[in-house]
């Protein structure tokens, strides 16, 4: 079974995508957030495969 990241990889969600205007800190941009857990995730998938 192909992990949640896996898929992912092939809509072209390849790495983290935060945005800041400067008027407020990056905490407040949830898809930014998410996009760049994603790639922590990937990170240790290809980690793991590489041992």
């Amino acid at each position: 079974m192909q992990s949640d990241i896996s898929r992912r990889r092939f809509l072209g969600a390849a790495g983290a995508r935060l945005w800041n205007d400067g008027g407020d800190d990056i905490s407040t941009d949830e898809f930014g957030i998410q996009t760049a857990k994603n790639l922590g995730k990937r990170v240790a998938e290809v980690t793991l495969r590489l041992k």
